[in-house]
């Protein structure tokens, strides 16, 4: 018994092996705010970094972080960040090709500051003031890979960041590298 699982591992090691290939991606990121937040933050820009694993040709599972800057709405309302940092799982349609259409989910967590300006009223002023907290996160996404080469393509996706009370588009736009 103990031989067979063993033979089985193996077989699934030589399996995944035989395929492993990472995918290394880094860029810039937008966020367009919805509903309430888009009240009071404008659109959000920043960068980030992602690696992911292709498990088969076609699933890939990752990890993502990245730094969002939301500038406020109207002035005197101050600047919101997002720190998303999120596990990812992803379907390749395309595998091979050129243009490689593919869709996933990332669940994680987006660490969130807010600071607000310093505000005098008459004789009072308020001091500026930073309030942190982190909410989880489930994001829906889609995306097509370019490549130029079999190494090195052009990344563009977007979804859906459901955090907390807070939701937003995440636009991405960078290189990804393939290491074989």
């Amino acid at each position: 018994m103990k031989k067979a699982i063993f033979a089985t591992a193996v077989a699934l090691f030589i399996g995944f092996g035989a395929n492993a290939q990472i995918r290394l991606g880094a860029g810039f990121m937008g966020g367009l705010p919805m509903g309430d937040f888009g009240d009071f933050a404008g659109f959000g820009i920043g960068g980030g970094v992602s690696g992911e694993y292709m498990v088969t040709d076609n699933i890939g599972a990752g990890l993502s972080a990245g730094y969002i800057l939301f500038t406020e709405a109207e002035e005197g309302l101050g600047d919101w960040t997002q720190i998303p940092v999120h596990l990812q799982g992803s379907y390749h349609f395309m595998p091979g090709e050129d243009f490689n259409f593919y869709a996933g989910l990332g669940l994680g967590m987006n660490f969130a500051s807010y600071t607000s300006p310093e505000i005098t009223i008459g004789p009072i002023t308020i001091p500026e003031e930073t309030v942190n907290d982190s909410e989880f996160a489930i994001v829906p996404r889609a995306g097509i890979n370019y490549m130029f080469s079999d190494a090195l393509g052009l990344d563009f996706s977007t979804g859906y960041a459901i955090v907390g009370d807070v939701s937003y588009v995440p636009l991405n736009l960078g290189i990804v590298y393939v290491l074989e």
